[in-house]
């Protein structure tokens, strides 16, 4: 008698478990509700964070502030540095535990934040723990459940970092042309908005996670090239640097070491 009792407590406590781990499968309403606002929350940083970089660069132009530039040499490095980091982080991982790696990370951001306090009097946010990948998340059944909410809809946020980037370079395309419009920044903004659609469309169409970039990247790469290429602009579009005076100030100093090296030759 106590055995079978013991089996059925047992039985239910499974039941229990199984039923607490299962989601609840989200209304329609509730997914327009999750999608639509994580499609917002991707789309107004975009927006307004591309019209505060054409006014930021503006600042930096009146002001003696001197900007950060990517030179040749520096792009061709950052697929080799890029690709030993990852390796060096792959090996990592597959060697140490996760407990090792926060306890590492956390006593890192700790000595940084000491240094940052001594030396700047800066706050600083210590990490204490390490959780990947960043994404924004918004839930699905929150008409249903409320608060309790379970179910989420999750968007990447190196999905709206790196076409944001992209997409703000494009706006300062636009001001260097000197015209009125805002052809490529819209353009280019409505094609992400569209590849965002197209992820969540064949996601629901093959109940299946996708990768939004695998749709992002063709949308956005693809519209301001073909427009150029329409409008007969594609030579400037990939001629288009974003600190040219920096460049040519960069390149005056190169050649006048050379000189300077001769000069001193012949003083001597």
């Amino acid at each position: 008698m106590a055995d079978t009792v013991a089996d059925a407590v047992q039985q239910a406590a499974e039941n229990i478990t199984e039923n607490a781990n299962v989601k609840v499968p989200a209304t329609p309403e509730g997914m327009a509700l999750a999608y639509g606002s994580l499609v917002i929350m991707a789309l107004l940083p975009i927006f307004f964070g591309s019209k505060r970089s054409v006014s930021h660069q503006k600042e930096q132009k009146e002001s003696t502030e001197k900007p950060d530039i990517m030179t040749k040499k520096d792009a061709m490095m950052f697929p080799i540095i890029a690709s030993c980091a990852l390796f060096g982080l792959y090996i990592f991982f597959k060697i140490f535990s996760k407990e090792y790696i926060n306890l590492l990370l956390t006593g890192y951001f700790f000595v940084l934040g000491v240094l940052a306090l001594a030396h700047l009097l800066a706050p600083i946010i210590i990490a204490k723990s390490f959780e990947a990948p960043i994404k924004l998340v918004f839930p699905q059944d929150l008409i249903a459940n409320g608060l309790s909410a379970s179910n989420f809809a999750m968007l990447g946020l190196g999905d709206i970092v790196i076409p944001g980037i992209f997409i703000a370079l494009l706006l300062r395309f636009d001001c260097s042309l000197k015209r009125k419009s805002s052809l490529y920044f819209y353009a280019t903004f409505i094609a992400y908005f569209m590849g965002l659609m197209a992820t969540i469309f064949v996601m629901h169409v093959y109940k299946h996670a996708q990768p939004a970039l695998l749709y992002l990247v063709p949308a956005c790469v693809a519209t301001p090239i073909l427009l150029a290429a329409v409008r007969g602009e594609l030579k400037m579009l990939f001629a288009y640097e974003d600190h040219p005076e920096e460049k040519i100030a960069g390149e005056k100093e190169e050649k006048s070491k050379p000189e300077a090296k001769q000069e001193k030759k012949k003083t001597k």
